[in-house]
């Protein structure tokens, strides 16, 4: 069977189709956090015991919170109304991990990503395990 131009052009529309119409009928079902890729893709484990979570920040936004999950980067999307300067967005990301981790300020900090809007979180005294299941029973996440 010969492939010509237009058929492989024809099936890469179909597959970028399909993957599209996987990932919107996901967010219609009402789930915000697609099933593709679950909070555990964000988190990894460190030799002396803490947790690394991978998060993108957005600054300046009108609202603060947790948004969701960029499943084409594995990060957790943290929206902070903080603008990046002088690491205010850093802070104030911290801030809203910490409340939804119900976990101290000062057990968290940023270990890469100072001024850009993907970091890494460390975070002490916390388990993998833990942290999935306060970050579910906060805002309701699937892993």
């Amino acid at each position: 069977m010969r492939f010509d131009d237009e058929m492989i052009k024809s099936r890469l529309k179909c597959s970028r189709f399909l993957r599209t119409r996987q990932m919107s009928a996901t967010l219609e079902n009402g789930d915000p956090f697609p099933a593709v890729m679950g909070l555990s893709s964000c988190l990894s484990s460190t030799l002396d015991g803490g947790v690394l979570l991978d998060i993108e920040v957005q600054p300046g936004s009108s609202t603060q919170g947790i948004t969701g999950i960029n499943a084409w980067r594995s990060r957790l999307s943290v929206a902070v109304k903080a603008e990046a300067r002088q690491g205010q967005a850093n802070q104030a990301a911290l801030h809203v991990l910490a409340a939804h981790l119900h976990h101290p300020v000062s057990s968290l900090q940023v270990t890469s990503g100072h001024t850009s809007r993907r970091k890494s979180i460390r975070i002490d005294g916390l388990s993998i395990d833990e942290v999935i299941a306060r970050l579910e029973s906060s805002v309701g996440m699937v892993p």
